[in-house]
């Protein structure tokens, strides 16, 4: 429900007529509805990345196929309907408080999935390993953001253009 109408869209009695529980029992799991959304959050966190490394690591052994199957999994994902984009940049951009805790997740679920991808990179030196992987995180979240706006335009696979250019002038790939 906060992925389909946006955190600040969805309210407890909705949550609690969903989910067909009292809010009693709501509130007996979460302090209230700050909580609620970061455990949403910590959800898609776990989800989101496992995902991502299936889709990669079903590619072989080749980073720059690794790169490619990130970039055509997303292609698929903003395809889909009820596609909104990515839910952590939606909830980080709604949640403009730095403090609130679900943007401790936000925080932390974009530098697992930048160490996700500097992992699938190979062993580069780590400046350069920093360069690509933070560059490829903006494509990915670009991607994204902008599959949400258009999605009948294919952006991931625009993105995964840029992603080759950029891992490939690193020197990974393609053996």
């Amino acid at each position: 429900m906060f992925y389909a109408h946006g955190v600040h869209g969805v309210g407890v009695d909705a949550v609690v007529a969903r989910a067909g529980v009292a809010k009693a029992s709501l509130y007996a799991h979460f302090a209230g509805k700050d909580d609620l959304i970061r455990a949403v959050l910590e959800a898609a966190d776990e989800r989101d990345l496992a995902r991502y490394r299936a889709g990669m690591e079903a590619a072989g052994s080749d980073p720059l196929a690794r790169i490619d199957a990130l970039f055509a999994g997303l292609d698929a994902v903003a395809g889909a309907p009820g596609f909104r984009g990515c839910a952590f940049v939606n909830a980080g951009l709604a949640l403009p408080d730095r403090d609130h805790p679900a943007r401790a997740v936000v925080r932390r679920h974009k530098a697992r999935l930048r160490d996700l991808l500097l992992e699938q990179l190979g062993d580069l030196p780590p400046d350069e390993g920093s360069r690509v992987a933070d560059g490829l995180l903006l494509l990915v979240d670009a991607a994204l953001v902008a599959g949400a706006l258009r999605p009948d335009e294919h952006h991931a696979l625009r993105a995964r253009e840029l992603a080759r250019l950029l891992v490939t002038s690193a020197g990974v790939g393609g053996k």
